[in-house]
């Protein structure tokens, strides 16, 4: 776990699979590419994703996090990578935490939070796998 754990104030949510497939976040690159990563759980303050690419740590990233639950729009935002590693047992992935930029648009939390919610509740009537 990062240094940065212990000094988190906002609520962090961690996705489950289902949650995951509820909506999708992808990074925008400066030469019109976008790459699709998971996220795995964010708070306020930033998140933490998995992906194909081994960001250095300052780069600064655009997002576009996007949802078709309860009919939510897509929100864009800007965050920086404070650290990047390797995931063990799985080459060629690496995972990285992410500040977001504290100007950025304040719906991108609010959004993720209230597909989290409602995706946990479809996830526990669904019943034990």
């Amino acid at each position: 776990m990062d240094a940065d754990a212990n000094r988190r104030t906002d609520t962090r949510y961690t996705l489950s699979p289902l949650a995951q497939q509820g909506a999708s976040l992808v990074i925008l690159a400066a030469d019109g590419t976008e790459e699709k990563v998971r996220l795995l759980d964010f708070s306020r303050q930033g998140l933490r994703l998995e992906g194909a690419t081994p960001y250095q740590t300052g780069t600064a990233l655009q997002f576009r996090l996007e949802s078709h639950v309860l009919g939510a729009p897509w929100v864009k935002f800007a965050g920086q990578v404070r650290w990047c590693q390797p995931v063990p047992d799985a080459p060629a992935t690496f995972q990285a935490g992410v500040s977001v930029d504290p100007g950025a648009e304040p719906g991108w939390v609010d959004l993720f939070a209230k597909i989290f919610e409602y995706l946990k509740q479809l996830d526990s009537l669904s019943g034990p796998r």
